[in-house]
């Protein structure tokens, strides 16, 4: 439903920052249904929530098995003590860490 709906509002006229808003959502949409290339589609044109879509962009690539990606990706999240997601891109290092 929100991608479906997303197309007809994406043809409206929208904000820069309202228009980004809605690629994060249809991205997280699509990751949820499995469709990992629309979902980078999407994402990729996010460009007013950096933080939003650099975390989205690291579970993308969980879901897609290209693990080495989304640990580096993690890595800079976790690094950056500003990033509303940090905590928990340090949990899931900390949980591979823990992995024998």
């Amino acid at each position: 439903a929100v991608i479906k709906g997303a197309d007809q509002v994406l043809a409206d006229s929208l904000s820069d920052e309202k228009r980004s808003w809605l690629h994060l959502l249809v991205g997280v949409a699509h990751i949820e249904t499995g469709n990992l290339d629309a979902a980078k589609a999407s994402l990729d044109q996010v460009n007013a929530h950096p933080e939003q879509q650099s975390w989205y962009q690291a579970m993308r690539m969980l879901h897609a098995d290209q693990v080495a990606e989304a640990q580096n990706q993690l890595r800079i999240i976790a690094n950056d003590s500003l990033h509303i997601y940090q905590p928990q891109a340090k949990n899931l290092l900390e949980a591979w860490d823990r992995v024998p």
